[in-house]
C-alpha cells in the first residue's frame, strides 16, 4: 500500500483499540494527509528501511490520535488506561512491529515479562518475547527516574524517517548470545512503539552453512546493551521458549527463463512467520540479482523480514528467506521473481523510486509460479 493507505490503516487500528469515535478518527485523519512525508533511500536492499517505515506510520498514527482525543475531552475507559500506561509498554509489538509479531499478540503469543538491569538512574527492561524456532523478537524498554528515556528515535514530526539519536541513553553497542546454539548470532534492531521503545531480532548465521543453523526450543538469550553516555552496559538475561506450531513442505519446484532458474526446495510456515529455502542461478547482462515477492491468492503480499545467503561451489546461491506470515486458510502462494531498477549502473545502488515512495521494481513474469497448498 502507499505511505497514505499505510497511515489511514494505523489511524484507524488505533481509534479501534481506544475505543474513539468514528468521527475524530476521521479529522485525525484528514488533518494528517499533508504532513505525510517520504523516507530516505538506502544504497542497497535493507528490510530495516521497510520497518523504519512501519514505525514511523504506527507511532504517528498512536500519538496523533491521543492527542486528538486529549484536545477533544473525549477520555473512553480504554483511552484512560491506556494513557495510565504511557508510553505503551504493553503495545511495542502491535504499534511497532511486523504483521507477524501483531498476529502474535492477537493469538496470544507474546510472553509478557519485566526483565530489567539499571545503570547510572537508566533502567533497560525486556517487556516482551516472542520466538517462533526462527526468529526471536525482543521488546526493549529505556525509563530514567521512572519516566521514559530517548532509546531509539527515528521519526521526526512530520513523519519522516531519521537515524536513531545518538544522544545520552540511545544505542551504542550490543552483543547477543544463545546458549546452546551453533553458529553466529546475528541481531538487527528495529525501532518501537516511540522513542523510549526498540525492537531486537535474533537469529542465528553461519559462513559454512547454506541455511540458517537450527535454533533450540528453548534457550537463554543474553543481551549485553552499551548505551552512550552510560559507562557500564546493561545486561539482560531472557528465558525464550517456542510456543508455535510450524508447518513444513517439501515442494522441490521452479522455473527458467534464459540464463536465470530458481527453485523452491522446502516452505516453513508458522503464526509468525514463512520461510522459503530456494536455489538460484544465473545473473541479468547488466549484474542484477533475482530477489522474490511472496503473494497469496487473494493478491496479498506477505511483507519482507530477511534474507540469508550462502554461495555453493557451482557458482549457485541458496537462499534462506523470511517474510511475513500468510493467513491460516491460504490456498496458494504465487512467487514472483523481480530485479531491482537503478538509476545509473548496478554497482552504485541507487534504486529508482516509484510514486508511492517505494523501490521500482521489474518484475519477470516467465518465471513466476503460483504453487498450490494443500493441508497435510
Amino acid at each position: 500500500m502507499s505511505i497514505e493507505d499505510q497511515l489511514k490503516e494505523q489511524i484507524q487500528r488505533a481509534a479501534r483499540e481506544l475505543e474513539c469515535p468514528k468521527d475524530l478518527s476521521e479529522r485525525v485523519w484528514e488533518s494528517s494527509r499533508r504532513h505525510i512525508g517520504q523516507t530516505s533511500v538506502p544504497r542497497k536492499p535493507s528490510g530495516q528501511t521497510r520497518l523504519f517505515r512501519k514505525a514511523a506510520l504506527a507511532c504517528a498514527a498512536a500519538f496523533l490520535l491521543t492527542a486528538a482525543v486529549i484536545a477533544s475531552g473525549f477520555v473512553s475507559p480504554v483511552m484512560a488506561e491506556t494513557l495510565g500506561k504511557l508510553p505503551f509498554v504493553q503495545n511495542i509489538f502491535r504499534l511497532a512491529g511486523d504483521f507477524g509479531l501483531q498476529s502474535a499478540v492477537d493469538k496470544g503469543l507474546v510472553k509478557e515479562m519485566r526483565i530489567s538491569d539499571t545503570r547510572n538512574g537508566f533502567t533497560l527492561s525486556a517487556v516482551q518475547v516472542l520466538y517462533d524456532g526462527t526468529r526471536a523478537s525482543v521488546a526493549l524498554q529505556l525509563d530514567e527516574a521512572g519516566h521514559p528515556a530517548s532509546l531509539f528515535s527515528p521519526v521526526k514530526d512530520n513523519g519522516i524517517v531519521q537515524q536513531p539519536s545518538k544522544g545520552k541513553g540511545s544505542f551504542n553497542r550490543l552483543e547477543a548470545q544463545i546458549r546452546g546454539a551453533k553458529g553466529n548470532v546475528a541481531w538487527v534492531l528495529g525501532p518501537g512503539a516511540d522513542a523510549s521503545s526498540a525492537i531486537v531480532t535474533v537469529s542465528v548465521a553461519s559462513d559454512e552453512s547454506t541455511r540458517r543453523p537450527a535454533m533450540p526450543d528453548q534457550y537463554t538469550l543474553s543481551l549485553e546493551i552499551s548505551l552512550n553516555g552510560i559507562r557500564e552496559p546493561f545486561q539482560l538475561d531472557i528465558p525464550v521458549r517456542k510456543n508455535t506450531s510450524n508447518r513444513v513442505l517439501s515442494l522441490n519446484t521452479g522455473k527458467t527463463f534464459g540464463k536465470l532458474s530458481w527453485k523452491l526446495d522446502e516452505m516453513e510456515s508458522s503464526p509468525v512467520s514463512t520461510r522459503l529455502f530456494l536455489q538460484t542461478s544465473g545473473m541479468t547482462a547488466d549484474g542484477r540479482e533475482m530477489y522474490f515477492d511472496v503473494v497469496d491468492e487473494q493478491g496479498n503480499e506477505a511483507g519482507w523480514i530477511d534474507i540469508y545467503r550462502y554461495r555453493l561451489t557451482d557458482g549457485r546461491k541458496q537462499l534462506d528467506l523470511l517474510y511475513e506470515p500468510l493467513a491460516a486458510d491460504t490456498r496458494s502462494i504465487t512467487i514472483k521473481p523481480f530485479l531491482y531498477v537503478y538509476k545509473d549502473a548496478p554497482d552504485n545502488r541507487i534504486a529508482e523510486i516509484d510514486s508511492h515512495g517505494n523501490w521500482t521494481k521489474e518484475y519477470i513474469p516467465e518465471l513466476q509460479l503460483t504453487i498450490p497448498l494443500q493441508k497435510q
